[in-house]
């Protein structure tokens, strides 16, 4: 009967592990001070003041004279002379946060990005963690699959939250314009009984035509629904490979009568479900430009269409022979004036920048070289030819997703990273541009926020320093970065690992690995968070691990390439 008390003695440890994960949530809760500031600018942009947490039932103002960096702090707007209002004292706390408690219906929602930047979504969780699905780029829409019941977190570049949304039974237009979200219709912004897109000086109209096309059917079983004890026949349309896709046709409509239908042969075969490209006019209404994104992704065009004559031409063509990124690394700026167009592109193997003669249809020059990848840019100054963005990669000996702020001249010269700080980058630029806020952090390392100059990225100084030590205190363990060889042996995979906060090194422990690797993103986690989900899994005396293999996004067009007609694989052979 030895084995009685030992028996005992694992129930109850397993007994303490489970009370420990289950009140991870609360214990860590409001326990990181000084980790957000919100800057709010005087209408002269030379000074700013934020409201920063200091502990669980306090705060403080802060004002910055951003010339100087000098401080000053105070317990109200009104000691900082400053007018006050309940407005502004509260202006900084964060959107309350929701995880996902149910899943209902297949349903979608629509956001529509009418911000000058763009916005990043995350779904949260069952568990309450934000896992990312992408960018919806400035002044664009895009739809997102989802259930009833599941919510949704919109935030900026810096991190802000904007809104939350729980999706509900039927599909929702959602307008993100910088005052949370306001929902509107699909076609609200097109004028009444215009069915395309009317050039400035009003003389044409364009719009597409295409035939229907036969549109496949699945029919699925509802073995369970929760209105009715029998099951339920749904059929809806599902497009699968292969199956016949609508081929649009432009077509000008001219005031004077006048109709030209636009020769296909340049535009054959576009990926469109709905029949429908978009285009926008030149400011003369010589021509109108539209992108082409061939099906299959491998062929990727930039046309022009003159007015005049309906004649194509090409301006930009990109090609693949796996797939050519358009969700995530395709951009371009119009240079009018010059006849110029800013363009990224992975053609060299890394995202960059090009400048392209849209006369001419020629590459003038690149304008970012390396091996390194554009991942966002910021701001473009047209007079005075700069480009202000974000980049990863730059530095041999740091975590290449950590995104950092770069400028450079449209000429390719001045090249000039303006961040320091050893991790992920999160920036604010004041009104004026002169300035900028940078907040910094790694999975590993809590938020440091600084000041910095913008023309040359000097320090002004250290704003906030966050502190964790409650967090830690509470029995949270900080997680742990790693780098190993991937499949190759050669290529290095970066991840994280957490450890149970009453971990053993004496003692061996199992391995849970938080898997999400689509080829969308990289997931591993590059800020500073609780992660909630990893570590009360880690409480129940498991080691719980996140990497992004070969297949992810992020590292370049070879690291991405393994997952062209390779889903399957999801960078499992780099976890041997």
């Amino acid at each position: 009967m030895k084995w009685i008390p030992l028996l005992a003695l694992t129930a109850s440890a397993l007994a303490a592990d489970f009370d420990a994960a289950l009140s991870l949530p609360k214990r860590t809760e409001n326990t990181v001070f000084r980790d957000r500031v919100k800057p709010n600018w005087l209408p002269d942009g030379k000074a700013f003041w934020y409201r920063v947490q200091t502990g669980p039932e306090s705060h403080e103002f802060v004002w910055i004279d951003a010339a100087t960096g000098s401080r000053k702090t105070a317990k109200t707007l009104k000691q900082l002379g400053l007018p006050e209002n309940e407005a502004a004292n509260t202006s900084t706390r964060p959107i309350e946060l929701r995880k996902t408690t149910r899943t209902g219906e297949e349903s979608a929602l629509k956001f529509v990005n009418r911000l000058d930047e763009d916005v990043e979504l995350f779904w949260i969780d069952h568990q309450g963690e934000q896992v990312s699905y992408g960018h919806v780029r400035r002044g664009s829409e895009r739809e997102q699959h989802t259930y009833d019941g599941h919510v949704w977190l919109i935030a900026n570049r810096t991190g802000e939250h904007l809104a939350v949304i729980e999706a509900g039974p039927t599909k929702q237009t959602l307008i993100i314009d910088g005052k949370g979200l306001s929902k509107g219709k699909t076609e609200e912004r097109k004028k009444k009984n215009e069915r395309g897109l009317r050039s400035p000086d009003g003389s044409c109209l364009i719009f597409t035509e295409a035939e229907k096309v036969p549109r496949r059917q699945v029919t699925i079983v509802e073995s369970s629904p929760k209105d009715d004890g029998q099951p339920k026949l749904k059929v809806f349309d599902y497009i699968k490979p292969g199956d016949p896709l609508p081929q649009p046709q432009w077509v000008i409509e001219k005031t004077n009568g006048e109709t030209i239908r636009i020769a296909k042969d340049l535009y054959l075969n576009p990926f469109t479900e709905t029949g429908k490209l978009d285009a926008v006019w030149s400011p003369d209404s010589r021509e109108f430009y539209f992108n082409y994104n061939q099906r299959g992704h491998q062929l990727y065009r930039l046309l022009a269409v003159n007015a005049e004559t309906g004649a194509v031409r090409v301006v930009v063509e990109e090609t693949s022979k796996t797939f050519i990124d358009y969700t995530q690394k395709t951009w371009r700026h119009w240079l009018h004036n010059t006849h110029e167009l800013l363009w990224m592109s992975e053609r060299s193997g890394w995202c960059h920048l090009y400048l392209y003669d849209t006369e001419t249809g020629t590459v003038k020059h690149p304008i970012t070289q390396g091996a390194w990848p554009v991942r966002e840019v910021l701001h473009v100054d047209e007079a005075k030819r700069e480009i202000w963005f974000l980049a990863s990669g730059l530095r041999a000996k740091e975590d290449p997703y950590h995104l950092h702020l770069c400028r450079v001249n449209f000429d390719g010269s001045g090249f000039q990273q303006l961040t320091q700080g050893d991790g992920n980058h999160r920036i604010e630029f004041s009104p004026k541009r002169d300035f900028f806020i940078d907040t910094w952090s790694r999975a590993d390392h809590p938020p440091v926020t600084e000041l910095r100059g913008s023309h040359d990225g000097s320090l002004i100084v250290e704003l906030e320093k966050a502190d964790a030590s409650a967090l830690l205190a509470a029995g949270w363990s900080m997680p742990e970065r790693f780098v190993a060889k991937g499949r190759d042996g050669k290529t290095d995979i970066h991840g994280i690992l957490i450890k149970p906060s009453h971990f053993d090194p004496t003692k061996k422990y199992p391995v849970v690995e938080q898997i999400y690797a689509g080829p969308h993103s990289a997931f591993a986690p590059k800020d500073f968070s609780r992660l909630l989900g990893h570590h009360t899994i880690a409480e129940l005396g498991f080691i719980v691990v996140q990497l992004d293999g070969m297949g992810t996004n992020h590292r370049g067009k070879a690291f991405h390439d393994v997952c062209w007609k390779n889903l399957k694989d999801a960078g499992f052979p780099d976890r041997r």
